[in-house]
């Protein structure tokens, strides 16, 4: 396993596809703190900070298809196992070294935005925030990988594997986008009527004698009881709706992500263990 994975990050910092992410990722980051200096309104550091998180599924996705795919593609996953190593061994040092990628790009798009932002903006919230949030963030991206990973190493095709990444990516943020959009919805929206001046219904409506009356409803579409436990379920369930509370630095329910995520992790490298074993790698 230790040679696997020596193997492997040697490898990594050779990968053309991870250098294109990483500079990609980097320059996403400056991108997003010139942007927002130039917000007419006051910013803090906090808005901006794990900004890069809502690209980083897609840009995670086609990282994984295409390191771990390009092992199918050159035949080293044969020779691997040809050398004696065990199939759960080559799973899991692909997953570990692919995590270990995915968290330089995570680290080095937000340590870009934090030391930029820093010089542009003030922050309200303390450094034990910014902490926490990163630490939320890393487990994040390691539920990203943990899923790329299972899809990467049950397809042959480097391409298809990235392409197959990048629209779940895809689909994770559709999903998160739906979810927020429900969750966020007010309780209570503003309604105008029309009144008469003398608050008289005899009197007719004239344009002298009406005025606007704003006024309170319940929102319908405003979900409530089971149904919003069940969205505010899967919004933590799924790693995009995560991302979407990092990069807002809120998040209701934090022990519930965290679990979310070790289960994402767990499930995800077992399922991807015993099929993997099953796999006829021809």
């Amino acid at each position: 396993m230790r040679n696997l994975l020596c193997a492997d990050f040697a490898r990594l910092w050779k990968n053309r596809p991870f250098l294109c992410c990483w500079a990609g990722m980097v320059l996403f980051g400056l991108f997003l703190a010139a942007e927002e200096s130039l917000e007419p309104y006051t910013v803090t550091l906090e808005r901006m900070v794990f900004l890069p998180l809502s690209l980083y599924g897609i840009v995670t996705g086609a990282f994984t298809g295409l390191f771990l795919g390009q092992e199918y593609a050159e035949g080293t996953l044969r020779n691997k196992l040809i050398a004696g190593c065990g199939r759960a061994q080559v799973y899991l040092s692909g997953f570990f070294v692919t995590a270990g990628g995915a968290l330089i790009l995570y680290a080095s798009a937000v340590a870009v935005t934090a030391v930029t932002g820093s010089f542009l903006f003030g922050t309200a919230k303390p450094v034990s925030a910014f902490l926490v949030f990163g630490a939320l963030g890393a487990l994040c991206c390691l539920s990203y990988v943990a899923v790329f990973c299972l899809v990467t190493m049950l397809r042959r095709s480097r391409s298809v594997s990235a392409v197959l990444c990048m629209l779940l990516a895809v689909l994770l943020l559709l999903a998160a986008m739906y979810l927020n959009l429900q969750l966020t919805q007010e309780a209570y929206v503003s309604q105008l009527d029309t009144v008469t001046q003398s608050g008289d219904v005899s009197v007719s409506l004239t344009e002298e004698n009406v005025e606007p009356k704003v006024t309170m409803v319940p929102n319908p579409h405003y979900l409530t009881g089971l149904k919003r436990q069940v969205a505010e379920f899967l919004q933590d369930l799924n790693p995009t709706g995560q991302a979407v509370q990092i990069c807002a630095m809120h998040c209701e329910n934090p022990v519930r992500v965290v679990l979310c995520d070790v289960f994402i992790i767990l499930l995800s490298c077992l399922a991807g263990v015993l099929l993997f074993r099953r796999r006829d790698l021809q």
